[in-house]
């Protein structure tokens, strides 16, 4: 199953725009259609987010924690840091410092 980003026009021409998930890009529109709306822009969400980022299930809110309260303590020393994800066993994610 893919992510889509659409907007488009409800019954009553009230702007609609949210995310479905569908198989294909034909089943996203398809399923827009039998509700009722009209189509303007539907395009593949991609990775987004963190959750996507990471893969569905595979950080556990452990590993989220500690990687925010680390990015937080960098990002309030000041320091300049180019922050590149490293998936490896022992950590889902590292910060390198920028070169």
């Amino acid at each position: 199953m893919s992510l889509f980003k659409y907007r488009a026009l409800d019954s009553q021409g009230q702007a609609q725009n949210g995310t479905l998930e569908a198989r294909d890009q034909d089943a996203a529109v398809a399923a827009l259609h039998k509700r009722g709306l009209l189509l303007l822009q539907i395009e593949a969400a991609g990775a987004q987010g963190l959750r996507n980022a990471f893969g569905r299930g595979q950080l556990s809110g452990a590993a989220l924690v500690s990687f925010t309260q680390q990015l937080a303590t960098l990002l309030g020393a000041g320091n300049r840091w180019n922050v590149r994800w490293a998936f490896c066993s022992s950590s889902p994610a590292t910060l390198k410092p920028a070169r």
